[in-house]
């Protein structure tokens, strides 16, 4: 009886383990590919893409994105990755609380929860490929924008 019970609750235990994990791994590197956005939104935004780490698996990419004139409570901001042939891929990007930023603050805007963090495996990318940085910006009435700014990636 009792290894019966020992034995189901360790079926369980490496069940809700690799679930756990599965669901971490996916949620947290979200990447498809984009279409045109037709940029309804709009509003006015300051933004940095403040560093590039390329680890053995995966690009980090991390800075701010801010709506100015806004209390920035809810946008939800993506990175964006173009290559030379148009192509755009999408990737989820985790919310990073910035105090550094708070310098920044004044009555109409609030940059302390701008920060972002995008995290893309580069077996989604194309070996040689450079690709464009950008994003795309979803308020809270789904209208959106896509923004590309002057800094580069390259996979080698």
């Amino acid at each position: 009886m009792k290894k019966g019970i020992v034995m189901v609750l360790f079926v369980l235990v490496v069940i809700v383990g690799f679930g756990s994990y599965f669901l971490v791994k996916y949620d947290f590197e979200k990447v498809k590919e984009v279409k045109s956005i037709e940029n309804n939104y709009d509003a006015d935004f300051e933004y940095e893409i403040e560093d590039v780490a390329y680890y053995y698996k995966d690009i980090v990419i991390t800075g701010w994105l801010a709506e100015t004139n806004s209390t920035n409570q809810y946008i939800n901001r993506k990175i964006v990755l173009k290559d030379k042939s148009g192509n755009i891929i999408s990737i989820k990007t985790e919310m990073q609380e910035r105090e550094d930023l708070e310098g920044k603050n004044t009555v109409e805007t609030n940059y302390i929860k701008c920060g972002l963090i995008g995290r893309v495996n580069y077996d989604k990318l194309i070996e040689g490929e450079k690709y464009q940085i950008g994003f795309i910006i979803v308020n809270q009435d789904e209208r959106e924008k896509m923004i590309f700014i002057d800094k580069f990636i390259e996979i080698s």
